[in-house]
C-alpha cells in the first residue's frame, strides 16, 4: 500500500480486499504480520476525504478485530480509534462511513470496558 499511497482508488480497493480476506482469525493475523494495520491506517490518514477509503478501512479493521483481544489491543495501539474519530468528523453526512466507524469504536471500546470489569 505504501508504494501507491497517493492513489485513492488503489487504497480503497486494498481496504476492500482486507475486509473480504479477514474472514478468519488466521487470515486476520496474516494481514497484521504483513503490515496491514499500518497500511489501512496510513491510507485513512492520507485519504481522509475519500469516503470509500474511510468506510472500507473501518470495516476491514472491524473484521480483523474479531480475531481476538490481542488484535483489538494492537488496533488501539496503532491508532484505530483516532482514525475513526477523524472519519466521523470528516464525513458527518455519510451514513456508511459513520456506521463502520462507530462499529469499530464499539468493538474496541468493548475490550476496554471488559478490561475494567464493567461488562
Amino acid at each position: 500500500m505504501d508504494r501507491q499511497k497517493e492513489n485513492a482508488k488503489f487504497q480503497r480497493q486494498a481496504c476492500w480486499a482486507f475486509l473480504t480476506v479477514a474472514g478468519s482469525d488466521e487470515a486476520s493475523r496474516m494481514i497484521i504480520q504483513g503490515g496491514g494495520i499500518s497500511g489501512i491506517i496510513n491510507a485513512m490518514v492520507y485519504h481522509r476525504h475519500d469516503s470509500g477509503v474511510q468506510q472500507f478501512g473501518c470495516w476491514s479493521m472491524s473484521n480483523i478485530a474479531l480475531a481476538g483481544d490481542d488484535i483489538k489491543r494492537k488496533l488501539r495501539k496503532a491508532g484505530a480509534l483516532e482514525v475513526c474519530r477523524i472519519a466521523i468528523e470528516t464525513h458527518v453526512n455519510d451514513v456508511e462511513v459513520l456506521r463502520q466507524a462507530r462499529g469499530l469504536i464499539l468493538i474496541l471500546e468493548r475490550l476496554q470496558l471488559q478490561a475494567v470489569n464493567i461488562l
